[in-house]
């Protein structure tokens, strides 16, 4: 489970982030974004992204394949992200069912996270 507070919106501009904004920007299946969510599957493959599988409102991973955000993972967080504690990462979907999302973690370098603009995604009252 994301805790809200620790989610920001995903504004990394890198090829990646290009490939998850593109992919996510076409709202249908045509033959486009079946080939750019296989250009991300090779992505995935290929840098070797630790990837798992949980509930979409745990991960408040909603809009399918491409969806993204910034998460700054807490020091004695469990599960898929342990090995992540005390990093920002990049969490997107790479596919989900009704309930359930198939997703992939992705370390942000330190490059990215000094340029970076932390926006919270979900603003506190």
């Amino acid at each position: 489970m994301l805790e809200l507070e620790n989610i920001y919106v995903d504004n990394v501009e890198d090829e990646f982030g290009a490939l998850l904004n593109i992919c996510q920007s076409i709202p249908t299946w045509t033959k486009e974004k079946y080939l750019i969510a296989d250009d991300i599957f090779k992505q995935v493959k290929k840098r070797k992204y630790s990837v798992g599988m949980g509930a979409r409102s745990l991960y408040h991973l909603y809009g399918g394949t491409g969806s993204s955000v910034i998460y700054q993972v807490p020091r004695m967080k469990r599960g898929y992200l342990a090995p992540y504690r005390g990093k920002l990462v990049r969490i997107f979907s790479l596919g989900s069912s009704r309930y359930k999302v198939h997703f992939g973690i992705q370390e942000l370098s330190k490059e990215i996270m000094s340029e970076l603009k932390l926006m919270p995604k979900f603003p506190s009252k």
